[in-house]
C-alpha cells in the first residue's frame, strides 16, 4: 500500500511538459473547415493517401473541394463517404472565371464574347475620318488560336466589318475580311456620316456568326484610328499597338498610373517607339521594352496616340492581370478568364453542377470569385469609361448579387458559401448586399501579422473577428481562414487562438498554407486541444476585455482558458491552480502525415509577451494517453530496479560460493 501510494505521487509529481501524440478530438470547441480540392493529372483514388481520407471525414466538420477543385467531379468524395456517410462537403466552383483547362467549360463559353468582363473592346475597334472616308481598325480575333493542349478551339474563318444607324440596328454588312493570321486589320467605309455605328462580328469554321466587338461610333474629329493589340507586364513592359500614321508621332506615348490615383498625370507619360509596318500606310508602335518603372502593385495604364485631336485608350492591365486573349480580364491566382457571374449560361452551368453535386451527396457549394477582395478593388479603370466600385458604378458587385439571389431561389436546400475579405466598413456595402442569398462566408486572411493594438478597427485583427461577428448576427456560418506557414509556430498559435475567442458551432477554422503545402490535408495537433466548449458567446471586443486587466483579452471554457495580452509590457496571469500551457512543435499532425506535437507544460503562472498568445488547459483535461506513456515508463523503470533490487539481496543472502 504504502509502495502505491509512493508510486502514484511520484508520477503526478513529475516536471516537464508531456508531448501529445495525435488523435481523435475529444472535448474541443474547434470545428475544422477542411479546404482539400486538390487538383492533380491522376486518377481521383489516388489524389489521398488511406490516412489523408480518414482525417477528412474523421476530424473536418464541413469539407470544400473533394472534387478536384472543380476539375473532376466528384473526386475523391466517394472515398470520404465509405468512411463516414455523415461526412459533409461543399462543391467548389470558381463562380467569375474559366479555364481554359477545363475544357467542356470553355468551349462552351467561349464562342460568346459577352460572357467576359474585358478591360477594352474586345477587338479595340476604332472609328476615324481620313479625308472622304472613314477608316476602321481592329484587332485578330484569338478565339481561333490553340489555347490549351485538351481545347479545341472554334477556329476564325473571317470578320463581317457592319454598319448601323444607331446602336442597336438594324446592321449592314459593310465588307467581309478573311482572317489571314495578322495581329491587326482596317477597313474603309467611303461614306463619313457621324450619325453611323460599326461593329465586328466573327465566323467560325462550324459557321457560326458570333460577336467579337462593342459598336464603336465615328470620331469626326479625328484624322487617325488607332487598335491596341496587347500588353505584357513583367520585368519589362511591351505594348503593341496598330493604326493609321498620325500627323504628331512625338506624341505616342504609353502612360502608366505609377501612384495608383487613377490620374494619368504628365510625369507618368513615356515615348512610344513608331515603326512602320505591314505596308499598307499603317504604323505599328511598340514600347518601351525595357520600363524599370513598372511595379508589382502597378494598378493601371494606357497607351495613347494622339493626332490631331484623338486619344485612343488601350487595354487597362492591372496587377491582376496576366495573359491576354480578346482583352479579357484575367485573374492574378491561377490565370482563368474573368465572366460576369449572372450571365444566363453561366448560370445555367452552375445550376448544372449544383445539381450534380446534390445527387451524388454534396451538401452544396462555396463559391470562390477570384480575387483578394470583395470590395473588388481590383477592378480599378477595368472597363471603358474608367468605373471603381465606390464611384457609382457597380456592374461587377450587381452581377455577383443577382448570381447569387438566382442560384439561391433555385437551389433553396442547397449550402452556399462564398470566399471573402470583409472590411469593417464597407462603403460599396456588400456584405449587407451578398449575405441574404448565402448561407455563409469565408474570412480570409484571418489575424494575420501582429496589430499594435487588436481592438483597433484598422487592425486585421479586428477586422478579422468583426466579420466573424456580423456574420453570426445573421445567422451564417463562418469559415475562418488564417494562412500561418506551418512552421511559424508563434503565427499558427496567434491566429488559432484568436479563432478560439470567436469559435461557436458555427465558426470553423482552417490554415491555408499557400503553395508550399497545397497539395496536403492539412490538420495541426493543437487543433484538438480539450478545452471544452465556452462558457459564454462573444459578440464584440467588450465580451472579450479581462475585467480584471484591460490590457488582456481572454475567454473562459469549460476545461481552460485562452488569453491574448493586448497590452505594450508583459503580463503575468495567475490562475489560481496548476494549469497546462499549450505549446507546439513540428508541423502537421501526425494524424496527416506530419512531425507536429502538442506540447502541454504544467505551470501555475505564465508570463504572456505584448502580442502574446497563453492557452491553458486543466490538467485532468489533457488526454489520459498523454499521461499514459510516462506512468509505462516509470512502472518499467520500477520494475528494473525491482529486479535488480531482489537480484542483489539474492546475491547477499547466498554469499560467495
Amino acid at each position: 500500500m504504502r509502495i502505491g501510494t509512493f508510486i502514484a505521487f511520484w508520477v503526478t509529481a513529475i516536471p516537464g511538459p508531456r508531448a501529445v501524440q495525435a488523435q481523435a478530438p475529444q472535448n474541443t470547441p474547434v470545428h475544422i473547415f477542411g479546404m482539400v480540392h486538390r487538383q492533380r493529372p491522376i486518377p481521383p483514388t489516388q489524389w489521398f493517401t488511406n490516412q489523408e481520407f480518414q482525417v477528412m471525414a474523421n476530424h473536418m466538420g464541413i469539407l470544400n473541394g473533394p472534387d478536384g477543385g472543380g476539375i473532376s467531379f466528384p473526386g475523391p468524395f466517394d472515398e470520404v463517404l465509405a468512411i463516414n456517410p455523415d461526412a459533409v462537403s461543399l462543391a467548389q466552383w470558381e463562380a467569375m472565371d474559366v479555364q481554359p483547362g477545363d475544357s467542356a467549360r470553355m468551349e462552351a463559353l467561349d464562342v460568346v464574347e459577352d460572357v467576359f468582363i474585358h478591360s477594352a473592346d474586345p477587338a479595340s475597334l476604332t472609328a476615324s475620318v481620313n479625308g472622304t472616308q472613314t477608316t476602321l481598325w481592329f484587332i485578330q480575333d484569338i478565339r481561333g488560336a490553340q489555347i490549351a493542349p485538351q481545347y479545341t478551339p472554334p477556329g476564325v474563318t473571317e470578320y463581317l466589318v457592319e454598319w448601323a444607324p444607331n446602336a442597336t440596328g438594324p446592321w449592314t454588312l459593310l465588307q467581309t475580311i478573311p482572317d489571314q493570321g495578322f495581329m491587326f486589320y482596317n477597313a474603309v467605309d467611303s461614306t463619313v456620316d457621324a450619325s453611323r455605328f460599326y461593329r465586328i462580328r466573327t465566323r467560325l469554321l462550324d459557321d457560326r456568326v458570333i460577336d467579337f466587338s462593342w459598336t464603336a461610333q465615328i470620331d469626326l474629329t479625328a484624322t487617325i484610328s488607332v487598335a491596341i493589340a496587347s500588353v505584357t507586364l513583367g520585368g519589362d513592359m511591351t505594348i503593341l499597338c496598330y493604326g493609321d500614321a498620325p500627323t504628331d508621332p512625338a506624341n505616342a506615348r504609353l502612360e502608366v498610373d505609377l501612384n495608383n490615383n487613377k490620374v494619368f498625370e504628365v510625369s507618368e507619360r513615356f515615348p512610344l517607339a513608331t515603326v512602320a509596318a505591314f505596308g499598307d500606310g499603317g504604323t505599328l508602335f511598340t514600347g518601351p521594352t525595357t520600363n524599370p518603372l513598372v511595379a508589382a502593385d502597378l494598378q493601371s495604364f494606357r497607351a495613347v496616340v494622339t493626332g490631331d485631336t484623338q486619344t485612343v485608350r488601350g487595354p487597362v492591365l492591372g496587377a491582376y492581370q496576366t495573359a491576354r486573349l480578346n482583352n479579357r480580364i484575367n485573374s492574378r491566382s491561377h490565370d482563368p478568364y474573368l465572366i460576369w457571374a449572372s450571365h444566363p449560361l453561366h448560370i445555367a452551368q452552375t445550376l448544372e453542377r449544383l445539381d450534380a453535386a446534390l445527387v451524388l451527396g454534396f451538401a452544396g457549394m462555396r463559391f470562390d470569385f477570384a480575387f483578394d477582395t470583395l470590395e473588388l478593388d481590383w477592378a480599378a479603370s477595368g472597363v471603358p469609361p474608367d468605373w471603381v466600385v465606390g464611384t457609382g458604378d457597380t456592374r461587377i458587385a450587381d452581377s455577383v448579387e443577382t448570381f447569387l439571389a438566382t442560384i439561391k431561389a433555385s437551389r433553396p436546400e442547397a449550402i452556399l458559401t462564398i470566399n471573402g475579405r470583409w472590411a469593417v466598413n464597407d462603403p460599396s456595402n456588400l456584405f449587407d448586399r451578398y449575405m441574404p442569398h448565402v448561407d455563409g462566408a469565408d474570412v480570409e486572411f484571418f489575424v494575420i501579422g501582429n496589430d499594435a493594438d487588436a481592438t483597433s478597427i484598422q487592425s486585421n485583427t479586428a477586422t478579422s473577428l468583426g466579420a466573424v461577428w456580423r456574420l453570426r448576427s445573421m445567422g451564417k456560418l463562418a469559415f475562418c481562414l488564417a494562412g500561418a506557414n506551418r512552421l511559424n509556430l508563434e503565427g499558427r498559435l496567434k491566429s488559432f487562438a484568436f479563432y478560439l475567442f470567436v469559435t461557436d458551432d458555427n465558426t470553423y477554422f482552417y490554415n491555408e498554407l499557400g503553395d508550399e503545402f497545397n497539395q496536403s490535408v492539412v490538420y495541426f495537433p493543437e487543433w484538438d486541444v480539450p478545452l471544452g466548449q465556452p462558457i459564454a458567446p462573444t459578440t464584440d471586443f467588450a465580451d472579450l476585455v479581462d475585467p480584471a486587466n484591460p490590457n488582456l483579452l481572454s475567454r473562459d471554457f469549460d476545461s481552460g482558458r485562452v488569453i491574448y495580452n493586448n497590452g505594450l509590457a508583459p503580463q503575468v496571469v495567475a490562475p489560481g491552480r496548476t494549469m497546462d500551457l499549450l505549446s507546439v512543435e513540428g508541423g502537421l499532425s501526425p494524424l496527416a502525415g506530419g512531425d507536429g506535437l502538442a506540447v502541454y507544460e504544467s505551470v501555475t503562472s505564465v508570463t504572456i509577451q505584448p502580442g502574446d498568445v497563453a492557452i491553458l488547459v486543466d490538467g485532468n483535461s489533457v488526454p489520459a494517453a498523454s499521461r499514459f506513456g510516462f506512468v509505462v515508463l516509470f512502472l518499467l523503470l520500477c520494475a528494473a530496479a525491482a529486479v535488480l533490487f531482489r537480484a542483489r539481496n539474492d546475491a547477499a543472502a547466498t554469499g560467495p560460493r
